[in-house]
């Protein structure tokens, strides 16, 4: 049996020597931002400037999942949905790069929530030629999405617009304990920790029942299921099946399950399983 390697992956880069005349013109659209390669300048492609400076920020917390890739199960975004507008996010980020039109119906259902903004950022389809078979698309074989990209993204993305964003998977539940909520767990380790740039959640692996097999429209859907969720008792340590939640402008660079580099002098801060954790889910068939 032969295995491949992609080697296709994103990247994203830091500009020095920035002259600040050049960026208000490109910010007010009179002038325009490209990159290329030096070896093919003349294939020059435009960049859309996004003006992240520190003003009155308009979210408190923000959410970005992971790229959404060859997504169909509809029926689970409820859950995510709500639980996070419940622990106070207004803002969530979808990376999306093929959603089934269930999934993209059910995104459409809460673009239209004025609880809430949802921001959707397409993620690249690498070109192909148009009569590629589906073996030779190289699309139909992406797993995982380089999410460590597009969290980073995310992070420059958010800077100036929320307070807090949350990286995260649809099959995690973050968990309050000690009749505290999502937020003043996160404002109270900052007002104890000045300098944290970074919260570390600890993951607890858990499962559930599948009961929506059946479901064909969002109103048969209901949370009872989430009312007997098997919990196993042993809780990873932070760097296992952990998350983050940052400060964006406190923060340079993030893997999946810890920060990578904080912006001098914040550090990052594990936030004990006693306060506050995530259920890590899995299905079961019912």
């Amino acid at each position: 049996m032969s295995y491949f390697r992609c080697t296709y992956f994103g990247q994203y880069g830091v500009a020095n020597r920035i002259d600040p005349d050049q960026v208000k013109k490109v910010l007010n659209k009179t002038e325009e931002l490209y990159v290329f390669l030096n070896s093919h300048a003349d294939k020059k492609k435009s960049l859309r400037l996004i003006d992240s400076r520190l003003g009155t920020r308009q979210h408190k917390l923000a959410v970005c999942p992971a790229p959404i890739l060859h997504y169909a199960e509809w029926t689970v975004l409820p859950q995510f949905f709500e639980m996070w507008i419940e622990h106070g996010a207004t803002k969530f980020y979808l990376y999306h790069h093929s959603i089934s039109p269930e999934v993209d119906a059910l995104f459409r259902i809460y673009e239209n929530d004025p609880r809430i903004d949802i921001e959707r950022v397409p993620y690249g389809i690498i070109p192909v030629p148009e009569n590629s078979s589906e073996t030779e698309d190289v699309n139909q074989q992406i797993f995982g999405g380089e999410q460590v990209f597009a969290w980073n993204d995310c992070i420059i993305r958010s800077r100036g617009k929320t307070k807090y964003i949350a990286l995260v998977d649809f099959d995690e539940v973050f968990v309050v304990l000690k009749n505290q909520s999502f937020l003043s767990v996160l404002e109270n380790g900052l007002e104890a920790e000045p300098a944290t740039g970074a919260f570390v959640f600890r993951s607890t692996p858990a499962s559930y029942k599948h009961t929506y097999s059946n479901v064909t429209h969002p109103t048969q859907i209901t949370f009872d299921n989430y009312g007997s969720i098997q919990v196993e008792r042993r809780t990873f340590p932070a760097g296992i099946m952990s998350k983050v939640v940052v400060i964006p402008e406190r923060i340079l660079s993030t893997n999946v399950h810890l920060p990578w580099a904080m912006e001098a002098p914040f550090t990052e801060k594990v936030i004990s399983p006693e306060t506050s954790k995530i259920l890590h889910l899995r299905c079961l068939s019912s």
